[in-house]
């Protein structure tokens, strides 16, 4: 009975090592010639499909041919700047319904007047691009470090703690990342 065993152990082995070769092949990413066009998306291509690290979708819309496409999806842009303007994002962007343009007035009281298409939190109060802006933490400290720098949390008001504690996480914050600078001097 006991000869039986390494003869199972030696052919499950085999079985093994025959799907990860089949594994191996499947993930196997292809090379395929691009044409000029192809190049010019090459954003747009698979890796696996295509040989390109692009995002996958000329995959994604060769699937999803039949799929009944929502409209009323809404994607935030995070990013520094984006130009309302542009002729490519003409009857694209979200329109707050709740809001009249350029009346000075927060219309649907949410805290930000005119926020048509959103709201720019980076902006100087002109509207005007800001080309240097600082961490969030660096925005805090320089806020309530006058209020909070030299008090312990015994000092603080009750009704201040919240803010104090948020203090002390930026300074946590501030610490940590000018660690790392010293560290590269």
């Amino acid at each position: 009975m006991k000869p039986i065993y390494p003869f199972l152990l030696f052919f499950i082995f085999l079985i093994s090592c025959s799907s990860i070769k089949k594994q191996k092949k499947s993930a196997s990413t292809a090379t395929v010639e691009l044409t000029p066009l192809a190049k010019q998306n090459w954003q747009h291509k698979d890796y696996l499909q295509d040989g390109v690290p692009g995002i996958s979708l000329d995959k994604w819309y060769s699937q999803s041919k039949n799929m009944v496409l929502d409209k009323s999806i809404i994607v935030a842009v995070l990013d520094t700047q984006i130009d309302i303007n542009h002729e490519d994002l003409q009857g694209q962007l979200w329109t707050n319904p709740n809001e009249i343009p350029d009346n000075g007035i927060d219309d649907d009281q949410n805290g930000y007047i005119d926020d048509i298409n959103g709201w720019d939190f980076i902006s100087n109060k002109n509207g005007n691009y800001v080309l240097w802006a600082n961490f969030e933490y660096i925005r805090i400290l320089r806020e309530w470090g006058p209020l909070f720098k030299t008090k312990t949390e015994n000092q603080v008001l009750p009704r201040q703690l919240p803010d104090y504690h948020e203090y002390q996480r930026a300074l946590k914050v501030y610490d940590e990342e000018n660690s790392n600078y010293k560290k590269l001097a």
